[in-house]
């Protein structure tokens, strides 16, 4: 079953059941639910309290300073040109400037080619992020795709100061889900 719907004290009660070290959010889009988020890490850091909480999201919606509190790594994903996205909703720069604000927020660009990876950069130039935060990803669904964009892109990481991140699950799952 993938989806089943939960209140918030039904998923932090399954979350904290597992008795992990650490639980990364990520969705969809986590940062539409702000609200139920801040009431679910709530509820997980009061049964947990040394509970690693770590979210994955595009940068679109802004944090709160309370949720931005709870978070110990924002993982930020902007969506550039080639994902098809509305650059005026995906690359919202007050979003964006409150999380390169946030110590604690790293960003990942998922690029297919070189010209990405610039676009990134003016990114993190524009909102005065540190090249030691940012990655760049291969765009694709299978590990032929990603290993043809690699060397490419690793370059162009170089050439920034960026950081690359492989997709490992795709090269062992490919798309399979609820891995």
């Amino acid at each position: 079953k993938e989806m089943e719907k939960l209140s918030v004290a039904e998923a932090a009660a399954a979350v904290l059941a597992l008795a992990a070290e650490g639980v990364v959010i990520t969705g969809g889009e986590p940062m539409v639910q702000r609200a139920a988020l801040r009431d679910l890490i709530q509820k997980l850091r009061a049964g947990a309290p040394g509970l690693r909480i770590e979210m994955e999201t595009n940068g679109a919606l802004a944090p709160s300073a309370e949720l931005a509190a709870l978070v110990d790594l924002f993982v930020v994903s902007p969506k550039l040109a080639h994902s098809g996205n509305d650059a005026a909703l995906a690359l919202n720069a007050e979003a964006l400037a409150a999380f390169a604000a946030l110590d604690q927020a790293h960003f990942k660009f998922v690029c297919q080619t070189p010209a990405d990876a610039d676009a990134a950069a003016a990114i993190a130039a524009q909102h005065n992020i540190a090249p030691a935060r940012v990655s760049l990803m291969p765009e694709g669904v299978s590990s032929e795709t990603i290993r043809a964009r690699l060397p490419a892109l690793a370059d162009a990481a170089r050439a920034h100061g960026f950081s690359v991140s492989d997709r490992l699950h795709i090269h062992r799952f490919g798309q399979k889900r609820g891995i």
